[in-house]
């Protein structure tokens, strides 16, 4: 592997590490909205069946992009 390649394998580790480090699972927000949909419900005195898919897709931190 010559000096070039092995730059390139480095700096593209190192892109993915900080991507990785940037990145959450958008599940840990629905706990959010189960909260607020379940409070709600209880506010508005109806029955609400809150379903959520795709917990493990990723999501930028500050929340701009989902990536999965």
């Amino acid at each position: 592997m010559n000096v070039a390649e092995e730059i390139e394998r480095l700096t593209s580790s190192l892109r993915d590490t900080t991507m990785g480090t940037r990145m959450v699972p958008i599940g840990s927000l629905f706990g959010r909205f189960r909260r607020l949909v379940h409070d709600l419900s209880e506010e508005l005195g109806k029955s609400i069946n809150f379903v959520t898919e795709g917990e493990d897709t990723e999501a930028r931190q500050d929340g701009d992009r989902a990536a999965g």
